[in-house]
């Protein structure tokens, strides 16, 4: 499995906790595709985000993304560095 981050940007800004309102379509794409949520950052002011998911690739996730019509900025694979 691959790390996959997700990045997004808020206009207006969210709170925590309607950020934390997942979509369920999003979920069950996210589950249909074996894709495991591991976390996100909101940043301060609640105008971006960054989520962490373990998924087989990159475009696994962008597919759910697009098919459950949830908005994203990028999505990319990383590299988990461990000092």
């Amino acid at each position: 499995m691959a790390l996959v981050m997700v990045e997004n940007e808020f206009t207006p800004a969210k709170s925590a906790e309607q950020f934390m309102e997942v979509d369920e379509g999003l979920n069950g794409c996210l589950q249909a595709r074996d894709i495991r949520w591991v976390r996100s950052y909101l940043s301060a002011d609640g105008s971006r985000s960054v989520c962490c998911f373990e998924a087989p690739d990159a475009h696994t996730v962008r597919d759910a993304f697009r098919r459950a019509n949830a908005p994203f900025i990028k999505i990319w694979t990383a590299l988990e560095l461990v000092p």
